[in-house]
């Protein structure tokens, strides 16, 4: 993605915790530590690293093509088509879709119950939340899980 590039260091996550640094009033939560996330590429099994790293290599030509496409729908806030290419896209390699679940699903769950509890502890807080595009959309993303709780999602 860098030879494609895109800089980590203009990414939004990092933009957003800059601003929040060198704000006093604002304060700093993790959905998941950099550890969960660790954790979670360690959990692979052989074959799906083997998998994981084929597939990555056999689709860059294909994401390079789609990264324009990616970056239009996130700044048009068309989460369809980010849900089409980002999160469907996990089902063109059958071997991968158990991780892939973990990798989408079972962290949505995770960080959408952890926000639950932050809201339902704190109901008059506002949170401003930044996660990865692909766990905004979605039959099974932050957007659908808080809906299916009673809380209304506007996109703005």
């Amino acid at each position: 993605l860098q030879r494609m590039g895109l800089d980590p260091n203009h990414g939004v996550d990092k933009y957003f915790i800059d601003r929040a640094d060198k704000s006093p009033r604002q304060k700093i939560r993790e959905l998941e530590g950099v550890d969960f996330q660790i954790d979670l590429f360690m959990s692979m099994t052989d074959e799906e690293g083997e998998m994981y790293l084929l597939s990555t290599i056999k689709e860059v030509d294909k994401i390079r093509k789609q990264l324009n496409v990616i970056i239009d729908a996130w700044t048009d806030g068309d989460g369809e088509t980010i849900d089409k290419i980002m999160v469907s896209q996990g089902d063109e390699t059958p071997e991968l879709k158990a991780f892939n679940k973990r990798l989408l699903d079972d962290r949505n769950v995770g960080m959408g119950e952890k926000l639950l509890d932050w809201m339902k502890k704190n109901t008059s807080t506002k949170y401003f939340v930044v996660v990865g595009a692909a766990h905004m959309v979605g039959k099974t993303g932050l957007v659908k899980l808080l809906e299916k709780e009673g809380y209304t999602v506007t996109q703005k």
